[in-house]
């Protein structure tokens, strides 16, 4: 019997999900107290809540709750900012480009806005704004 390798190209998701790990290890380096479990997405898998002046991240939620009322609303209206059931799971600040992913990064993401030409560079931004940070 013949082995077949099949070599899939890497795509656009694939530079994100990575890139959006490599965020998780660094603010994990740097405050290692906001250790999360882990599952099926790996130890850097899943994100973790930061907050800076350049990017939020937070984990997936399971169950959201809505503190705007847009949820409780007669018409259909999308939720705050500030709102935790319409965050995205991950937002460049600066330019708006926001990710969403379902439990942990690289599952059934989507993106708000343009990605930009050099993610890697977007988030060795993020990665510097850490320092802006007390743990």
């Amino acid at each position: 019997m013949s082995e077949i390798t099949v070599v899939l190209p890497a795509t656009e998701m694939n530079q994100l999900s990575h890139e959006l790990r490599r965020l998780t290890r660094e603010i994990l380096k740097a405050q290692p107290r906001r250790r999360l479990w882990t599952g099926m997405g790996g130890a850097d898998g899943y994100g973790v809540e930061m907050d800076t002046p350049v990017f939020t991240m937070h984990p997936h939620d399971e169950n959201p709750v809505c503190n705007c009322g847009a949820a409780d609303s007669e018409e259909e209206k999308p939720c705050a900012e500030t709102c935790p059931f319409g965050w995205p799971n991950f937002k460049h600040k600066p330019s708006g480009f926001a990710v969403h992913w379902h439990k942990w990064i690289g599952r059934s993401m989507e993106v708000v806005g343009a990605p930009p030409t050099e993610m890697g560079a977007m988030i060795d931004e993020c990665i510097s704004s850490l320092v802006q940070v007390t743990p």
